[in-house]
């Protein structure tokens, strides 16, 4: 809306009619509420009377519009910077910021780029690569206008930062090609006078700690100077030249895949070496990552840049303060993490093993949405092991990297040489000194960490080696009388089978926490129906026995996710149970047996989007379960179970395209439940079947955009599920299934315009979600469900101008977001919806005239935004996005 609006105004004012923000109030009275939209046409208004040379009243552009205060009160109009031709090269679009930007207060060096890629090696190329991208050097045109620095000639940009520029230059006294680095005096200018002159410190620090290091390994500078300001009292241009280094940094290098185990020790080993000739020489890094190290093109030779938060120990001036936080976040020690002021050579040490860490497994060892997620990670939490990451890094580079970077600085190496030495003996063959943390050690460990989960998983564990004892002792026993007595077989085989239901449906074991307990349980059950299977001799008073070890090792193949195996032992127990098929006193047990596998196999291929044949399973299913209702009448299971398979079927079929079909087998099996319900209205199992039948009607027919047929069925979802509540309120998958139910009732009154009601129903929604999450805050469902319940309420709220609820809805959302890409980074949906708090904040903080907390939720939203669109182009949704928060921020630069 912003850039129609614009372009209407400014053409409006190049045609000499002058028109004010006020008369498209008078047209849209709606931007009132869109504050974002409202304070960037104020302001383009305010520029377009300067540049008619009109004088700006801005008192009177307060009485105007008072909702624009912050944008009006720090307006100013335009001033010179240096020069002239640095005024005009410092307008030019920066690049993305880098998620790994460099924390200081007022920083100068975050993200420098001294380098750019390497030319093609065709000789007639004359386009560049295809995945350059906007952290790889950007070559000016060679028409465009650089800043004057006597002595050398600017050929082309090479990168920015927050406070710097480098650009590619000759240094014309000795006839080479540099790096050089300036003062972003436009940016400088902008800051209070304390800031500004910490910020020319630390460039001036990073300008001498660069100048004085001599090593083959650190970038060498070749000089330190200023230029004077042409305008009276102006601030001097800083620069310094250094050494150009033409390659990638190992950052870029690992974008494709983590590198090989020896070059990547190579490196390392040499990296190493060189910080411990800085720190020989009383200068400490403080910011080692990939992006500082520079992989020369031709000699393959790593050199370490950026000094800008280097700390020179024997000067009685640091530029930090006690309690200060520098460096990059997923890079730092736990000590710099508490206070950059008091660190020590072993901080750089933990940073060159997290760059390892980085060039091994493709990521570092600890990565959060936010930089107070990431440093709780690093204070707190244990680096998953290399090789799960990695399974191709070698145990004793492995062994290496942990120990650098181990929590207490005590427990690394005692100093960078050593690291080094140690990387050189993996290089050399020979064994390294650095002992790996055992397994006792690291349960020790996370026991301490975690003394709550550790006592209950103790305990299921006690209960857990007791029955798989009796396990072992039956089958001891079996296998000595194998010969004389299959019966023994037989009953250990149900000791089994009473081991696998309990842990398949028990829902502890089914949390997020217990799932490795599960897990392990599920291969142990798992070997004893194998050993059964082999030792059954093909027997045939065992066949049913042997078609159900069958049918058990295909579901314990689903559950812990070998769908290949899974099926050829459903398919293997199928066949067998079909030809024990026959009348008799068995009928009743074997037809349920084989419609259990019917539908394991009907949900198998659902999983594995096999729409045709989970058609097929699913009716075979339900034809056999048809035939045992009506063998056994009297048993209410067999026809509830009916039901379930009637409803697969339904389902499989709406998936395969045939909908008509579909909603008639679901609609059937729901009327089929409420009979039941009638005659056993007690039956709990029954009655949630019923109620996720309600909410698939609804689900559907919210998909399908008829939003008031959704209403009946979910409505009848949510009633039926607080009927289980009230017999069972710990159910944890009764809360869940309430909670979702009722948050989708909640959707369909605010698509139909009852805000009112659709925010009743969404607390009580979120009531249950929260005492989920409170009770399970590993559980990643739950605290997905919360959030999203979260964000549903900031947005009723606000449309209902409930904003001090909205703000603390959104909050909340904002904060269970964080904590979810802790643990799924990378997931886009999680990625999305952060952004979507991140922004929804930053409006609400313009709306109240809090620009510097609404800046800061803006531009953490940015680079997600930026990511989301750059890997979904053909969703416009995160371009539009994308683009209002640069607009926003724009405005509230200027």
């Amino acid at each position: 809306m912003f850039e129609s609006l614009q372009q209407d105004q400014k053409s409006r004012w190049e045609k000499g009619d002058r028109v004010p923000v006020a008369f498209y109030l008078k047209q849209y009275p709606e931007l009132r509420r869109d504050l974002g939209v409202f304070k960037l046409l104020v302001l383009e208004e305010m520029r377009l009377r300067e540049s008619a040379g009109e004088p700006i009243d801005k008192e009177a552009f307060l009485r105007e519009y008072p909702e624009c205060r912050d944008v009006i009160d720090s307006y100013q109009s335009t001033f010179e910077t240096v020069s002239p031709s640095l005024a005009q090269f410092v307008q030019t679009t920066t690049p993305a910021p880098d998620p790994n930007a460099t924390l200081a207060p007022a920083p100068y060096g975050d993200a420098t780029v001294l380098y750019e890629p390497a030319p093609a090696t065709d000789e007639f190329a004359t386009m560049p690569a295809a995945s350059t991208t906007t952290s790889r050097a950007i070559a000016r045109e060679p028409s465009a206008i650089y800043p004057v620095i006597p002595g050398f000639e600017i050929l082309s940009e090479l990168g920015r930062g927050g406070m710097g520029i480098v650009f590619r230059a000759r240094q014309i006294s000795a006839n080479r090609i540099v790096a050089l680095k300036i003062v972003r005096n436009d940016q400088l200018d902008m800051l209070p006078p304390k800031a500004r002159a910490d910020a020319l410190g630390r460039f001036t620090t990073e300008a001498h700690a660069a100048a004085s290091l001599q090593h083959d390994n650190l970038v060498s500078v070749y000089e330190v100077g200023e230029v004077p300001s042409k305008t009276p009292g102006g601030t001097p241009l800083h620069y310094y030249a250094m050494r150009f280094v033409q390659g990638d940094s190992l950052f870029d290098l690992v974008r494709d895949g983590p590198l090989e185990n020896r070059r990547a020790a190579a490196y390392i080993q040499k990296v190493a070496s060189a910080l411990q000739a800085a720190h020989d020489q009383g200068i400490l890094h403080r910011d080692m990552k990939p992006h500082n190290v520079m992989i020369e093109k031709g000699s393959d030779r790593p050199l370490v840049t950026d000094f800008g938060l280097a700390k020179i120990v024997d000067s009685g001036n640091t530029m930090t303060y006690a309690g200060q936080v520098m460096g990059t976040p997923s890079y730092m020690s736990p000590e710099q993490a508490v206070d950059a002021g008091n660190v020590t050579p072993a901080a750089d040490q933990y940073s060159i093993g997290a760059t390892l860490y980085h060039i091994l497994t493709g990521r570092p060892p600890f990565v959060a949405s936010s930089v107070p997620d990431t440093i709780r990670q690093i204070l707190d939490k244990q680096p998953v092991s290399l090789r799960e990451l990695n399974s191709s890094v070698h145990r004793d580079l492995e062994t290496i990297c942990l120990k650098s970077i181990q929590k207490d600085s005590v427990r690394r190496y005692a100093n960078c040489k050593d690291l080094a030495d140690d990387l050189q003996r993996y290089l050399d063959g020979v064994p390294i000194v650095a002992r790996p943390v055992g397994r006792a050690e690291r349960l020790w460990r996370w026991c301490r960490r975690n003394p709550g989960t550790a006592a209950m998983i103790g305990s299921v564990a006690i209960l857990a080696l007791s029955t798989m004892a009796a396990i072992v002792i039956g089958y001891r026993n079996t296998s000595a009388a194998l010969a004389v007595s299959e019966s023994r077989l037989e009953k250990a085989l149900q000791v089994v089978d009473e081991l696998f239901t309990r842990v398949s449906e028990d829902e502890l074991l089914n949390e997020p926490g217990m799932q490795p307990l599960r897990r392990e349980l599920l291969e142990k059950a798992l070997k004893h129906y194998q050993y059964f299977l082999s030792e059954s001799g093909g027997s045939s008073k065992l066949a049913d026995e042997v078609a159900s070890a069958h049918y058990r090792v295909g579901m314990i193949q689903q559950l812990t996710g070998n769908l290949e195996s899974a099926e050829s032992e459903l398919k293997l127990a199928l066949d067998q149970q079909q030809s024990l098929m026959s009348p008799g006193p068995d009928r009743a047990n074997r037809l349920k047996a084989l419609s259990d596998t019917f539908n394991a196999l009907g949900s198998l291929f659902n999983t594995q989007h096999r729409p045709k044949d989970s058609v097929a399973m699913f009716e075979a299913s339900w034809n056999t379960r048809r035939q045992l209702a009506e063998l056994v009448t009297d048993d209410l299971e067999y026809q509830r179970l009916a039901c379930n398979s009637l409803m697969n079927l339904g389902v499989a079929k709406i998936a395969l395209g045939n909908h008509k079909d579909g909603l008639i087998d679901i609609r059937k099996a729901q009327d089929s439940r409420i009979a039941l319900l009638e005659r056993e209205p007690d039956q709990s199992k029954l009655r949630r079947d019923l109620a996720r039948g309600w909410y698939s009607l609804g689900k559907f027919s919210f998909e399908q955009g008829d939003v008031e047929a959704a209403v009946g069925p979910f409505e009848q979802s949510v009633d039926e599920f607080r009927r289980l509540l009230d017999q069972d309120a710990r159910s944890l998958s009764y809360r869940f299934d309430g909670s979702l139910a009722l948050r989708m009732l909640g959707s369909v009154y605010s698509e139909l315009g009852n805000e009112a009601l659709a925010t009743e129903i969404y607390e009580e929604a979120a009531r249950l979600a929260r005492k989920l999450n409170e009770s399970n805050p590993d559980v990643l469902p739950y605290k997905t469900q919360l959030a999203v319940l979260s964000m549903s309420l900031g947005t009723n709220y606000e449309q209902s101008e409930q904003w001090d609820k909205a703000d603390e809805a959104w909050t909340q959302a904002l904060r269970l977001e964080r904590e979810l890409l802790a643990s799924s980074a990378e997931d886009p949906d999680i990625q999305a919806d952060f952004a979507t708090c991140l922004t929804a904040l930053g409006d609400l903080a313009l709306r109240r005239g809090d620009s510097p907390n609404a800046k800061e939720y803006l531009q953490e939203a940015l680079p997600i935004l930026r990511t989301l669109n750059e890997r979904n182009p053909s969703n416009t949704m995160f371009e539009e996005h994308m683009r209002r928060v640069e607009l926003q921020l724009k405005d509230l630069a200027e």
